[in-house]
């Protein structure tokens, strides 16, 4: 491994994890409710990240290992390959947290990334959408059911919680009368979110450090349908 050549794809893939944090914590993704349009953590996370680039370009790897620790720490985030795999089993971790039930999944990927800019956006943000070019956007179009709002709130707070960066692009719910009754007591809500997810293929030396997808055993109903 050329450990010069690598650094220098890391900062890259750093670059690209920036540029994606200043596009969500610029209000170009939140769009859902008040709740979730507090940009705080995106924020946070945009400082470390840039605190993370400025260390990198200080520093020097001569150890192969710390190297492959980095980008592999880096790819959690924002992957040199799709990753679907792992997603959904992300996905079904947040099912299981909230106490949802996953209806469906519509994954529509490689598609170049778009960012719609708001009233917000300052000159940053604009500058970044500029330099999104080379990312690539996965869409996912989920169908939910849930037992409370409580929940529905629990499953998008999950979803914020993952490690790889996702944007939350929509929300939208069956209207009051089209509700689902299980029974005379229960109502059961469903509701559609649309979310975004990203990854850098531009930087295929970077393939081997991908994080390992560990598939869990089998659960005892069917996964959720899924198509491409």
């Amino acid at each position: 491994m050329n450990i010069s050549f690598t650094k220098k794809a890391i900062v890259t893939l750093i670059v690209g994890v920036i540029i994606v944090m200043m596009l969500l914590s610029g209000g170009y993704v939140y769009t859902v409710s008040p709740k979730f349009n507090e940009r705080t953590n995106a924020e946070n996370q945009l400082k470390t990240e840039k605190q993370m680039l400025q260390l990198l370009e200080e520093r020097s790897f001569d150890d192969e290992e710390e190297v492959e620790e980095e980008t592999t720490y880096l790819q959690r985030k924002l992957p040199v390959e799709p990753l679907v795999d792992q997603l959904l089993l992300d996905f079904q971790r947040v099912e299981a947290l909230s106490n949802t039930y996953i209806l469906s999944i519509d994954i529509d990927q490689n598609r170049d990334a778009v960012f719609i800019e708001t009233e917000e956006g300052d000159e940053n943000t604009g500058e970044a959408a500029e330099d999104s070019a080379s990312l690539k956007q996965i869409t996912v179009n989920f169908s939910v059911r849930a037992n409370s709002y409580e929940e529905l709130f629990q499953f998008l707070s999950e979803i914020d919680r993952l490690p790889r960066i996702i944007g939350i692009d929509s929300i939208s719910f069956i209207g009051t009368d089209e509700r689902v009754m299980i029974d005379d007591e229960t109502d059961i809500l469903e509701f559609l979110v649309t979310v975004s997810a990203y990854y850098y293929p531009h930087l295929p030396q970077l393939k081997d450090e991908l994080p390992k997808v560990i598939h869990p055993a089998p659960r005892e109903r069917e996964n959720p349908l899924y198509n491409h």
